[in-house]
């Protein structure tokens, strides 16, 4: 009697023995085409998030060349715009309670027949000569607000005086300024 208990619980034991690894298996072949589900889904999710991403970026990037092309484009000033750009200068002045007096003007670099004819933009420089005469303060906030202009420029030379004799007389200043400019 005894071995036949013991026959049925080997037999049970080795059923449930057999069961379980069949359960095994089969959670193991589960688990494995899910994991490999779950990897093509992040593997496409990474492909997408890299060719969307790349794309923002191109775009992003597309953005700040333009920005900065314009930035560029407008550091010169017109050709067409010099006598309007000197009057406004003359403005400024009046504007700051000095008197600006334009001494010389001069154009170079512009006169290249070759490139107009082809529509290319020439780039040259637009020298002027400035006296300035006014009080102190006057005189120095004009020259920050014509260095701080939009155009590409330069102080080439500044020359301050006063008549020390008579703290009554202006301040003068006579300086020459170079600005960039372009053709149209």
């Amino acid at each position: 009697m005894k071995t036949s208990k013991t026959k049925i619980i080997l037999i049970i034991t080795v059923a449930v023995f057999a069961l379980l690894l069949i359960a095994d298996v089969l959670l193991l072949n589960f688990l494995r085409s899910e994991s490999n589900t779950v990897g093509n889904l992040r593997r496409t999710f990474l492909e997408e998030y890299s060719q969307n991403y790349s794309s923002l970026n191109t775009e992003r990037k597309l953005a700040e060349a333009t920005v900065k092309e314009i930035f560029i484009s407008r550091m010169f000033l017109p050709e067409n715009e010099i006598v309007e750009f000197i009057s406004y200068l003359e403005a400024l002045g009046i504007n700051n309670g000095v008197v600006v007096v334009t001494k010389a003007v001069d154009v170079s670099g512009l006169d290249d027949a070759a490139s107009r004819v082809s529509g290319k933009i020439i780039y040259g420089d637009l020298s002027v000569v400035l006296e300035i005469s006014g009080d102190w303060a006057g005189v120095i906030k004009f020259i920050k607000l014509v260095e701080n202009s939009p155009y590409y420029s330069q102080i080439n030379s500044l020359k301050l005086s006063r008549n020390a004799e008579d703290p009554a007389d202006p301040w003068k200043a006579i300086f020459s300024l170079k600005i960039a400019v372009k053709s149209i």
